[in-house]
């Protein structure tokens, strides 16, 4: 580096100006020779430095600056070793001049990419015409005019009209066409204004600015003439001209009349379908302000007069808060309030917009981190990325050094792009939307719609999410509504986001909802407003804030089409219970209740425990989850047919969401279809004896099929009065089964037994008398009717399965789980039999447990080692009660997940406290099904030091992480006193890294531990790139590692961790999933304590009291 700027001072006495600066954003100058210095009017270099702020993009004029910018990158990009480019600077003393710059691009090794510019004074600074089109010169004019106007304003009593034009768009003509064909449209431009004006003297005050002195009374025809002459120059290019006029008398000179008409015609930069403006005091006013706003922007931003302020946006499924937008208010001490209308175009107009959008990128950045440190909920917040900031600064380099200086989570953080910055810059704004998302930060369109080429954009761009202007739902009619249906379906099916701005009535919220439309901002749930007064608003209004898993789930279901002619609803499912998002006409409509009636019938029906559909609702809904296709069932309700489907569309470990239809398929089925219904109908019905509705509320019992005689049996509807003589008479029951007969026609007996089996029905065996006089046993079953509101039951009564045993004794035996062997089985082996000899002879500890780790049974092995001298002596306890685990939470956890999830664990390392004397056992357990459902588990564990202990398999179990194959904590503890030892003996220093990544619980937390661990698996990766086969690396617990590797300095491995941090924190996606790393390490080496506990306690060992509890 210093080489290459000592190169540079050999320009020092050349008589060109000669500027040095880096060609990336910052434009940072590194060298200026004293013709430089004396170009821009400055007295000293250092001056030169303070007034351009040591920035290139300090010296061109603001108006200049954007398409100067530009001109150099083409040019540059066609030919790097020369480029000659014409605009203005702005020098210290206030003047505009014109340059010409002769400049070519460099790499260099150290500093990358540089430009050396050779700036010369333009002979266009000192013409008196201006030679394209023919009209005198600023500078020149004024020599001229006083005297004209004097003899001018003598002879006519006609008012003295400034008339000051701005060609828009002419600069940006010039970088597509060129300046060849900017020149041609300038000389056009020329002859229309001196056709108008023939008689009037008119000057170019600048490249695309001209001056008109008019005395009459017709110019707004005459500016009107010009205007639309203009706009027929060319057919390929947009350009049109605005004006701008002050009524002057003689007395005012000539620069302020000149001032007040640019005052006039800058006004109406930005107004749509306005092409003219007269100087007013209002004006003058507001210039006034906007020079306030430019001069005083920093002096704000240092004071704090500039506040954040955040509007809420909410999602439109859930109703709760799931991002802000951040804002800005200017609170002026002398002023008041500065609306952002005023400020933000005149930043934008001085280039000076990207010192607001830093600064608010701080500002939020701060904030998260100070929520974050008071263990607040984080709502994620979107910043405002102007187009200019892209000439300025790096913005994605300013949003990542933020990111990482206040340890934030990339998800906290997105960026919003405006759909006009696309159309200005096309290459820079895909190149910086490519790094964004390639550094894991989201990239929205702000107000999609309001330009003129969105479906392009759209098709050029990769944008997370659009966000749809104000103005199309403020203006909300049918045609809009259309538009915005179509958008909304077209972009779910690109895998794009959607937000609605400006909404500010419940109707506009639910018709975006209706269409699908993600998410919703606007004043109908908070103007912008401080942060605590944002959140006490939505407080009010029971607004809840969104989960990161709640996140994570309705993203994917976001993009899930609503617009259907079909019967579409969204219902939220946590695994027991169902909750409607969404239902659309053509999903309640044909069951002809209102809406609402619908949704609380339908989740009464999914949700009530005693509802005889809800156990099939469910295994249809478990169905569903784990296939992720459609899954259906057909039910009834109003003596209709009806199928229900459910497909899963999105998911978090907790909980689901299924697109359901429910359609009416009573009509949907042929006459044989029905005739094939009714025999499978009567079929079933066979195998009942009786089957009764018994209806509570009107004390009624009504027969619906029977295959018994006559005599034994009512029919039609019975009245309760006689209920029990009805469906079968007490002395056709066995004597010893009547009193639990009488029992089962009782409400509140079939109310208790619904309620202990939680299973919407339930069935009690009884005696019933044959025809021959002998008894034979009935299965009488009572289940709740679909209506799960009612008093009204199913009696069913059919034959028992037990008569069908040879053997009833010992089915009754096997259904009361009985050890003893059947005696006509004594000479065979039974599966008792096994087990008991399994649990007594053979030397595996075996155990079991209940549903809440109580233990059931053990082995005589388990007993043994422990020294119990039976199964009493831990029956109905558990780990924690017989306190002899180390680590409690270790074995909670595993059993816990075991219960819970299913899952199998095996060879799970732990200490044991065995008489006294603390042992390393292995673990290994299983769930216990029954019926479908885990109902406890049952395991067995190892002891390495009784069990092999000479196995490479144990050993290996015992030092070394099975996930990642690295050394465990029990090897690194290990290891660490080998190398400490070897200090010792042979004064070999050895360094020890311990290193943490905090991410790891909440990625664990939100995407799930098989996620969390492949994050690992990518993070050893790093590890053992940096650190070859020298050094031992051990996983200490899930998120915590340890490096030692001797004869290495502190330098060299502070070096090498340094780089692998780096690396580390390069990781943005694990598979699909955004992720953001820190790591915290410490470094020491063993010759810094006096022992090696010391050392040990130095690395700081509350990282290792993790790992044992894992």
């Amino acid at each position: 580096m210093e080489n290459t700027i000592k190169k540079m001072t050999t320009f020092d006495n050349l008589p060109g100006a000669v500027i040095i600066y880096k060609g990336d954003t910052s434009g940072e100058i590194l060298y200026a020779n004293s013709a430089a210095v004396e170009l821009f009017q400055c007295q000293t270099i250092e001056e030169f430095y303070d007034f351009s702020g040591r920035s290139f993009r300090g010296l061109v004029s603001p108006e200049d600056l954007e398409v100067t910018s530009l001109s150099i990158k083409n040019q540059i990009s066609k030919n790097p070793s020369y480029a000659r480019v014409l605009y203005q600077v702005l020098t210290k003393e206030n003047q505009l001049i014109y340059v010409e710059d002769h400049r070519k691009l460099v790499s260099d090794e150290t500093l990358g990419n540089i430009y050396y510019a050779c700036l010369v004074h333009s002979e266009k600074n000192s013409e008196e015409v201006d030679s394209v089109t023919g009209f005198p010169l600023r500078q020149n004019l004024k020599k001229t005019l006083d005297d004209k106007r004097r003899d001018l304003a003598l002879g006519s009593d006609l008012p003295e009209v400034v008339i000051y034009f701005n060609l828009l768009r002419f600069k940006t003509y010039n970088l597509y066409y060129g300046f060849a064909e900017g020149d041609q449209f300038l000389k056009r431009t020329a002859e229309i204004l001196r056709d108008v004006f023939p008689d009037e003297m008119i000057s170019r005050f600048s490249d695309d600015r001209f001056v008109v002195f008019y005395r009459g009374v017709d110019e707004f025809q005459k500016i009107k003439e010009v205007h639309d002459r203009v706009l027929t120059i060319t057919d390929d290019f947009n350009a049109y001209i605005n004006a701008g006029i002050y009524y002057s008398n003689s007395s005012e000179d000539f620069e302020t009349i000149c001032d007040y008409a640019k005052i006039a015609c800058d006004s109406i930069k930005s107004i749509d379908n306005t092409f003219c403006a007269v100087y007013t005091d209002d004006l003058r006013d507001k210039l006034q302000l906007k020079s306030f706003i430019s001069d005083n922007i920093d002096n704000a931003i240092k004071k704090g007069d500039i506040k954040v302020y955040y509007q809420p946006v909410i999602r439109t499924l859930n109703g709760k808060l799931c991002g802000m937008e951040a804002l800005t208010r200017w609170i002026d001490p002398n002023y008041g309030l500065i609306s952002p209308a005023d400020f933000i175009p005149v930043l934008e107009d001085a280039n000076l917009i990207y010192k607001l959008d830093l600064y608010v990128i701080e500002e939020v950045c701060r904030h998260l981190r100070d929520l974050s440190n008071q263990g607040r909920p984080i709502v994620p917040v979107s910043l405002n990325i102007s187009r200019l900031d892209f000439t300025m600064c790096d913005p994605f380099k300013e949003l990542e050094s933020a990111i990482i200086k206040y340890r934030l989570l990339r998800e906290w953080v997105c960026v919003e792009i405006t759909e006009s910055a696309v159309s200005f810059d096309e290459e820079t704004i895909r190149s910086a939307i490519t790094t964004f998302h390639d550094g894991g930060i989201e990239v929205w369109m702000d107000d999609f719609g309001s330009g003129y080429s969105s479906l392009n954009v759209l098709k050029e761009y990769d944008f997370d999410q659009v966000k749809f202007d104000m103005l199309f739902i403020r203006n909300m009619n049918e045609k809009t509504k259309d538009i915005l249906s179509s958008s909304v379906q077209m972009l779910k099916k690109l895998g794009v986001h959607t937000l609605a701005e400006g909404v500010e009535t419940k109707e506009q919220f639910e018709f975006i909802k209706a269409i699908g439309c993600e998410k919703a901002q606007g004043y109908l749930y908070g103007k912008p407003a401080p942060y605590e007064e944002m959140l006490a608003n939505l407080e009010d209004k029971g607004v809840l804030i969104e989960t990161a898993l709640d996140k994570m789930l309705y993203e994917k279901v976001g993009l899930v089409d609503l617009i259907t002619e079909e019967s579409l609803a969204l219902f939220h499912f946590d695994g027991s219970n169902f909750k409607t998002l969404f239902m659309n006409d053509n999903y309640w409509m044909p069951i002809g209740i209102p809406k609402s009636e619908v949704i609380n019938y339908a989740e009464g029906l999914m949700n009530f425990s005693d509802s005889m559909l809800r156990k099939s609702i469910l295994n249809l809904a478990e169905k569903a989850r784990e296939s992720n296709e459609s899954e259906s069932l057909d039910c009834t309700y109003g003596g209709r047919y009806y199928r229900l489907t459910l497909k899963n569309v999105g998911e978090n470990k907790e909980s689901c969401v299924f697109k359901t239809s429910l359609v009416d398929i009573t009509f949907n089925e042929t006459i044989n279809r029905t005739k094939s219904l009714n025999a499978v109908t009567r079929n079933i019905l066979s195998l009942y004896t009786l089957v009764y509705v018994l209806d509570y509320d009107k004390e009624i019992a009504e027969l619906v099929y029977t295959d018994l005689s006559e005599d034994v049996s009512g029919s039609g509807i019975t009245d309760f009065r006689d209920l029990v003589e009805s469906i079968i008479p007490l002395e056709m029951i066995y004597a010893d089964d009547r009193n639990l007969f009488q029992k089962l026609l009782s409400l509140s007996y079939i109310q208790e037994e619904l309620a202990r089996t939680k299973r919407g029905n339930f069935t009690h065996t009884l005696r019933v008398k044959r025809k021959d006089g002998n008894f034979e046993w009935h299965n009488i079953s009572i289940q709740t009717l679909s209506d799960a509101h009612s008093k009204r039951y199913l009696l069913s009564v059919k034959r028992s399965e037990i008569e069908d045993e040879l053997d009833s004794d010992g089915l009754v035996n096997r259904i009361l789980n009985l050890e003893e062997s059947p005696k006509n089985q004594t000479e065979e082996l039974s599966e008792s039999n096994l087990w008991t000899n399994l649990v007594k002879n053979v030397g595996i500890k075996l155990f079991w447990k209940d549903s809440d780790r109580r233990f059931i049974g053990a082995s005589q092995s388990f007993l043994d080692y422990y020294g119990f001298k039976s199964i009493d002596d831990i029956k109905g306890k558990t780990d924690e009660d017989l306190k002899w685990h180390i680590e409690d939470d270790k074995f909670r956890k595993d059993e816990e997940a075991v219960l819970n999830q299913g899952k199998i664990i095996r060879n799970s390392p732990g200490k044991n406290i065995i008489k006294g004397v603390v042992r390393n056992i292995f673990a290994t357990k299983y769930p216990i099904y029954q019926n479908g459902k885990i109902e406890g588990l049952m395991g067995y564990f190892i002891d390495p030091e009784v069990v092999m202990p000479s196995s490479d398999d144990i050993k290996n179990a015992i030092f070394v992480d099975p996930t990642t194959g690295l050394m465990n904590i029990m090897g690194f503890v290990s290891t660490s006193f080998q190398y400490e030892d070897n200090y010792r003996l042979n004064k070999e220093d050895y360094a020890m890294i311990t290193l943490k990544i905090p991410a790891y619980e909440q990625i664990e937390e939100i995407h799930g531990k098989d996620v969390a661990e492949e994050m690992m698996s990518l993070v050893v990766e790093k590890l053992r790139h940096h650190f070859k086969s020298e050094a031992t690396i051990s996983r200490i617990g899930s998120w915590h590692f340890a490096i030692i590797e001797k004869k290495v300095s502190q330098q060299e491995i502070k070096e090498r961790m340094e780089a692998c941090v780096q690396d580390i924190m390069n990781i943005r996606y694990i598979g699909n999933h955004r992720c953001t790393l820190y790591v915290d390490y410490k470094i020491v080496l063993g010759s810094q304590e006096e022992n090696h506990l010391s050392n040990l306690n130095l690395i700081n060992l509350d990282m290792l009291v993790q790992s044992t509890n894992d």
